[in-house]
């Protein structure tokens, strides 16, 4: 009977439900959009772009891949969330990324010293904190690996310090966080200093001087954030002596591509050399996929002019290519780039703009549906007693 009762009263309503549920809703839409979405009309939205929808797709966050084997990739997502920001996102827009990263912190700095120091630089970015982040306190432990020549153990319990581009990784965190003190004359920048070789480039992983311009790239951008300009405009100088005609970077083991020419360019307009790093941007932008290339991959950036048309399908390639390049298509570096707002921002300019916090909003959209819904059941049972 109370089964029945129920049903009826709901068919008898449902046009005053639906009228207040819809109310509701309205006032719901009202009360805070959506965040902005990335003006994927600039080669550096547009890469963003690619990047937070290649994300969504599977989990809201990245893989990395090897042998067809999937793993955790924290240090890809680090270098997703750079990306995104160069690319115009909001924190709020690359909020699965950001949460992903920032859950997985202690898991990722297990890696040592270099793993630290990216982490570190990302915590700068997202505005987490340094001292604790995902229980990880990030200085103290760099501040633990530090040796006296300003050197870093790359793990407690070994005794091998940290190549050139995860020695500069230490030195662009410390830089964001503002723990640099003396600048170009903090012992960790010149120790890094040290790692430069005759020509200008910088001592690759194997801690070897074998002319790479990968590591150079990113070392030369920490060095000009920080003041060291000698040792920035030296190793510039090698980036230029690897620049093709049409503006790409090669390296000692392959020819021009995305990876190494966008490293290049942030090197390049760090250390005034305005001229080579338009011309590395007309580079990636020429290896950029446009409307013409599926949707799944249209903002992504291919490693070479072959692969730009062989690319269908989002993989870790396009990825790693993609994330390097949208700061470089920004005029961005890593020392640089910063989230255009964070969701705290976004929500107060809603509220602002509407007039009334979004929370306020909500109340009377829940109100009105009470009322309503309530006055539908009082309507019934006053019919019901009256039979």
């Amino acid at each position: 009977m109370t089964s029945t009762r129920v049903r009826s009263l709901l068919g008898h309503g449902t046009k005053y439900t639906v009228f207040a549920a819809g109310t509701a809703l309205a006032l719901c839409s009202v009360a805070g959009p959506s965040a902005a979405a990335v003006d994927s009309s600039t080669p550096a939205g547009a890469a963003a772009d690619y990047l937070l929808r290649d994300a969504a797709a599977p989990n809201g966050h990245f893989m990395g891949e090897y042998d067809g084997e999937k793993f955790d990739d924290i240090g890809l997502n680090i270098d997703a969330a750079f990306a995104t920001a160069a690319g115009g996102a909001t924190k709020q827009d690359a909020e699965s990324i950001v949460k992903y990263t920032s859950d997985h912190i202690a898991e990722y700095t297990a890696g040592g010293a270099g793993a630290m120091g990216k982490a570190l630089a990302y915590a700068t970015l997202v505005g987490e904190d340094p001292n604790s982040i995902d229980e990880v306190d990030l200085l103290q432990g760099l501040k633990d690996l530090q040796q006296e020549d300003g050197s870093f153990k790359a793990k407690a319990d070994g005794k091998e310090t940290l190549d050139s581009t995860n020695q500069a990784w230490v030195v662009l965190g410390l830089f964001r966080a503002g723990q640099l003190e003396g600048g170009a004359t903090h012992p960790a920048v010149t120790y890094l200093a040290s790692l430069q070789c005759e020509d200008g480039s910088f001592r690759d992983y194997a801690n070897k001087c074998s002319g790479e311009t990968d590591p150079t790239g990113f070392a030369v951008q920490v060095l000009a954030a920080v003041g060291a300009n000698d040792e920035a405009a030296k190793g510039a100088e090698f980036l230029e002596e690897q620049q093709g005609d049409k503006g790409g970077v090669k390296t000692s083991w392959a020819p021009e591509n995305a990876n190494s020419t966008a490293l290049a360019a942030m090197a390049l307009s760090s250390a005034e050399r305005q001229d080579q790093a338009k011309e590395a941007e007309k580079f990636l932008q020429g290896l950029q996929l446009d409307d013409s290339a599926p949707e799944a991959v249209r903002g992504g950036v291919a490693s070479n002019e072959e692969e730009l048309g062989e690319t269908a399908e989002p993989n870790d390639t396009l990825r790693r290519n993609t994330t390097q390049a949208a700061l470089a298509l920004a005029g961005q570096n890593y020392a640089t780039v910063e989230f255009t707002d964070t969701p705290s921002d976004s929500a107060q300019a809603s509220e602002e703009a509407n007039g009334m916090p979004t929370w306020g909003i909500v109340a009377i959209a829940i109100g009105v549906l009470a009322v309503l819904t309530g006055g539908v059941f009082a309507v019934r049972k006053n019919s019901q007693s009256k039979k």
